[in-house]
């Protein structure tokens, strides 16, 4: 049977369910989690630098967000097509 009327949340009541169950579930590193050997962090770039050390802090959606500021950053410039093009 449905859901009776005065069973259903409010839309902020399902955000806030929702917000509560992703802090609860925190993600589980999209890599291993290893200490990079000297020439692994040489050969990092500064954004991979900063996304390994908040991996290795267990800040996993930050690593994230730096991943995708390098991968902005690296992505080519778009062209500007000519008026008479």
């Amino acid at each position: 049977m449905g859901r009776r009327f005065k069973d259903m949340q409010t839309p902020e009541q399902q955000y806030a369910a929702q917000q509560a169950a992703r802090r609860a579930d925190t993600p589980a590193p999209s890599r291993p989690v290893a200490a990079a050997t000297h020439r692994e962090w040489v050969a990092m770039s500064a954004h991979q630098q900063a996304a390994h050390l908040a991996r290795l802090d267990g800040r996993e959606d930050e690593a994230r967000r730096w991943e995708q500021q390098e991968a902005q950053a690296t992505a080519p410039a778009p062209r500007k097509r000519g008026w008479f093009r």
